[in-house]
């Protein structure tokens, strides 16, 4: 399977995981609406299943299906995918990680397991 296929798949389950578990897409009515939630999670996955933010924002920068996948108007800067990853509960990432691992049996390819 490519690497581009894998990525592709991963958003896929991630976003299958999300609706599953009824993760809000906001988290205020009040919300400036720049980027949802769930492109926040799928993005953290992404990185830590490549291993690099930086790396991952440049990936993802030339791969328009995973553009139109995740529903990204504008990739959001690192600073700000830090600042969710300490804002987004650690148990929806947790989450969507484990069924990644479970639905992929990709163990080995992300950066931080279980």
């Amino acid at each position: 399977m490519s690497r581009k296929l894998d990525i592709y798949n991963v958003v896929k389950i991630g976003q299958n995981v999300m609706k599953r578990a009824k993760i809000p897409l906001y988290w205020s009515k009040h919300s400036r609406k720049a980027h949802t939630i769930h492109q926040h999670i799928m993005l953290i996955v992404l990185a830590q299943y490549i291993g690099n933010r930086s790396k991952m924002l440049r990936m993802i920068r030339y791969m328009d299906r995973i553009w139109k996948a995740v529903k990204l108007k504008e990739i959001p800067d690192e600073s700000t995918i830090s600042t969710e990853i300490r804002r987004i509960p650690k148990q929806w990432l947790r989450m969507v990680i484990e069924e990644e691992v479970k639905e992929l049996g990709i163990l080995g390819n992300f950066a931080v397991c279980g």
